[in-house]
């Protein structure tokens, strides 16, 4: 009977359902990970106390951050809520009941109540799948706001970067501005003189207009970013930090050197990742749970109660019963293979998605190993093409002063490099995105240590 028994249910499980399996994870030994020193608080590196309290009034304040901790509240709260299925369920009931004889007209009352007591007997683990797949539905919870947290201080470094780049473009312009007013106060004198044509005229008045529109421009995208700030930091009394961040320049931030030379397997511990990996485990425990569902299931039951037709004596429950209860699900068995099927592809997507940010984790890296490249041999250029060019300007002043040259041309190869200065700091600020991103990209988490875990 038993053999029997067995085949039966093999042949059910077989027939609602692929064999899955999960994906062999990397495995890293914390030796390892401490020897690649990558933090998730990398911004401390700028050695900038100000910054330092801005990002954790950031991590604090946030709204979508908060929105976040509330969702991991959640899923917590799920989590615990199903594990209450493995244990036993105590009810009660508090009834009072009424008779009338309609031939005679008596009346006659009941008061009856009960404790009772159920539980699932959980045979082939199918409750203990279900409350492991809400633990780790929570624990990929916890890793979405950890990645929200790391991708919120790299959009707060990469706003006080450029608000810092706006802030010296500002200057740039401004000078730019005082030398054009300069040359067409000569070019105006030169007119009158006959020396030039109006032509020269208007196309110095043209660019001092294309400057003019430059500052507004910029100062535009100043306000721009500072309301960006603004709305990262949620709360008015962060405010004051702007104000701080209005005065620095890009100078007032250090080059971080980062190290590209760790194991592309080592990206698997990323938060991003993580989280993905954690709803396949969650699907993947939902799936077996669902699968166990078509086997039969005992329940047991038992009650204490009381019946009387006075209240006090009805509270004495000199009444036990017990009762056993055996559910055959397989009987439903298309209703039950559907659902089987439906979490059968919920982990199939899921393992699709991990993948792709496992994949999508190395081409971020590889890519940022070429940003950094570039972007460090194109400073290295343009700091070369500055170097040069305030030299020429420098020999122009020269030779103005000993009256070998005319005021135009220092002050021609003056706004040349003010335009070089310009491109050196954007490609300064470009740099400083890119190692900000590789610092976001190498966050990585070698255990749940550093997962927040809010209590509700």
């Amino acid at each position: 009977m038993k053999i029997i028994l067995s085949i039966f249910l093999a042949f059910f499980l077989s027939a609602c359902g692929a064999k899955l399996s999960l994906p062999k994870e990397v495995d890293l030994t914390q030796e390892q990970m401490k020897d690649l020193n990558l933090t998730y608080d990398w911004y401390k590196s700028y050695d900038n106390a100000k910054l330092n309290e801005f990002l954790n009034f950031v991590l604090l304040n946030n709204s979508d951050i908060n929105i976040a901790r509330k969702t991991l509240l959640s899923a917590l709260a799920r989590a615990d809520l199903i594990d209450y299925d493995l244990y036993p369920t105590l009810s009660g009931n508090l009834g009072f009941g009424v008779d009338k004889d309609l031939n005679s007209g008596k009346q006659s009352k009941n008061f009856n109540h009960s404790l009772n007591l159920s539980y699932e007997l959980d045979i082939y683990g199918k409750l203990r799948d279900s409350a492991s797949a809400s633990e780790f539905s929570a624990k990929a919870s916890a890793y979405d706001l950890e990645n929200l947290k790391i991708s919120m201080i790299n959009t707060a470094l990469n706003d006080v970067f450029e608000l810092a780049y706006f802030n010296d473009v500002d200057k740039l312009l401004r000078a730019y501005l005082s030398n054009l007013e300069q040359m067409k106060e000569l070019y105006s004198y030169k007119y009158k003189l006959g020396k030039i044509e109006e032509l020269d005229l208007l196309n110095i008045e043209q660019s001092l207009l294309r400057a003019k529109q430059n500052l507004l421009s910029n100062d535009q995208n100043r306000n721009l970013l500072i309301k960006n700030l603004q709305d990262l930091l949620a709360k008015q009394e962060g405010f004051a930090y702007i104000e701080y961040f209005k005065t620095l320049s890009l100078n007032d931030f250090k080059t971080l050197s980062p190290d590209f030379n760790i194991p592309l397997k080592a990206l698997a511990y990323r938060a991003d990742v993580r989280s993905k990996l954690n709803n396949l485990k969650s699907a993947f425990k939902d799936y077996s749970s669902m699968q166990k569902s078509i086997l039969p299931s005992i329940s047991l039951g038992g009650a204490l109660s009381g019946s009387d037709k006075k209240i006090d004596d009805s509270f004495k429950f000199e009444i036990l019963s017990g009762n056993v209860k055996i559910s055959l699900p397989f009987l439903d068995y298309g209703r039950v293979k559907q659902n089987i099927k439906i979490s059968q592809f919920t982990y199939e997507q899921l393992l699709i998605s991990y993948e792709q940010a496992l994949q999508s984790a190395m081409n971020e890296f590889a890519l940022n190993y070429k940003d950094y490249q570039s972007n460090t041999l194109l400073l290295q250029n343009l700091q070369s093409i500055n170097i040069k060019q305030e030299l020429i300007t420098k020999a122009y002043y020269e030779k103005y002063i000993l009256g070998k040259s005319e005021l135009k041309d220092y002050l021609d190869a003056n706004n040349t490099l003010n335009s070089t200065q310009q491109e050196f700091l954007r490609a300064r600020f470009n740099l400083l995105k890119t190692i900000n991103s590789y610092y976001q990209i190498t966050a990585l988490s070698f255990n749940d240590e550093n997962l927040e875990f809010p209590k509700y």
